[in-house]
Formats: structure tokens, sequence, C-alpha cells
């Protein structure tokens, strides 16, 4: 493949309160802060995030838009944003 593939993972952790989410993927993973993340739930983009805070396995991502009534949950998926 060509260039390097976008980073998949998941939510561990959703904090509603502080707008805040915890992903599977870190570092290691080529996650770095800035990077933004679309939340799919199955077929369905549900919010975005952007990363704010880096660990080698984890990161922290700000919950810029949610589109849900009900919040974005552990174990929805997080995909990197193509844009």
């Amino acid at each position: 493949g060509s260039g390097p593939a976008s980073v998949r993972g998941r939510l561990l952790d959703v904090n509603p309160m502080h707008h805040f989410v915890v992903v599977d993927k870190g570092s290691q993973d080529g996650v770095r802060v800035g990077m933004e993340f679309d939340i799919l739930r199955g077929a369905d983009a549900v919010g975005r995030a952007t990363v704010v805070r880096v660990r080698p396995k984890l990161s922290a991502c700000d919950i810029v838009r949610s589109k849900t009534s009900s919040q974005l949950q552990a174990g929805d998926t997080a995909v990197q944003s193509g844009r």
C-alpha cells in the first residue's frame, strides 16, 4: 500500500461531562496530537473527536461534535478522519 493506513480503534471510555473520550490507540499506532477521529456506531457516523493527549497505547480526545441524542459510548469505533 502507498502511505500510512488510517488509524482505526475503539472508544475505551467516555466522559460526557467533560466532552472527553479515550481511544485504544496511541503514539505506537501513529496517533498524534491534533489528529481527528470520526466516531462510528455500526455504519453511522455519530461524532468527531480531536486528539489532545497521546500515550503509547492510548489517546485522549475532545469531542468536537456529537450527532446523536445518546452520547458517544465505549465500544464505538474511532477512525482517523480523512480531513
